[in-house]
């Protein structure tokens, strides 16, 4: 029998320790890139620093996840400058014209929530970086899945760069779900929908 809820995810056992959990859409599409934080859980924060790297007049990865106090470098793998900038009230900031022998200094993350990113020079350059507030983040694959421990008993928090409310939505999860519970996020229309 499979159980619908207003959430966002399908549960298939993974191992004893985890479960994968398969976002999917209101439409039933499987849902890459969507972050999901495990609100009742603390994790330290990293020494190491992530990568957002440039490539093709994009951001790679489009999405990443880090937690606060983590720093991020940004390196130029173009053979074109770059002007990567942010207006996000957690941490507005700028890296003038540059291109790739000499990075920049990479940018702490000092504070949790969501930073989108651009480019002066490209408009269509935008990227994602979901600073947590010390909880575990999954980022969801191509095929929308994410392993979540067996026995986490608590709330989720997702986000997708389409999702309809635009903010981070708290899902109730329960580690004694069993196969085939069905949670859909809903989605605006994309591009790659033909819109």
């Amino acid at each position: 029998m499979i159980k619908k809820l207003s959430a966002l995810l399908i549960v298939v056992p993974f191992s004893a320790q985890a479960q994968n959990l398969v976002l999917v859409d209101q439409d039933g599409r499987q849902v890459k890139d969507t972050i999901v934080s495990l609100l009742d859980l603390e994790e330290d924060t990293p020494d190491e620093i992530e990568i957002m790297d440039q490539k093709h007049k994009q951001f790679v990865p489009h999405v990443m996840a880090v937690q606060k106090g983590q720093k991020v470098a940004f390196p130029n793998s173009d053979n074109i400058r770059h002007h990567v900038y942010s207006f996000s009230p957690i941490k507005p900031f700028e890296i003038r014209l540059y291109q790739g022998e000499v990075p920049p200094p990479p940018v702490e993350f000092d504070e949790s929530g969501l930073v989108v990113l651009g480019c002066n020079i490209h408009d269509d350059m935008i990227g994602y970086i979901y600073v947590a507030d010390n909880h575990p983040v999954r980022l969801s694959n191509e095929s929308g899945i994410v392993s979540i421990p067996d026995s986490y008993n608590g709330r989720l928090g997702v986000w997708h760069e389409l999702l309809e409310s635009g903010d981070l939505e708290v899902k109730e999860y329960g580690s004694g779900w069993s196969q085939g519970v069905e949670l859909s996020i809903n989605l605006l229309p994309s591009f790659d929908d033909g819109f």
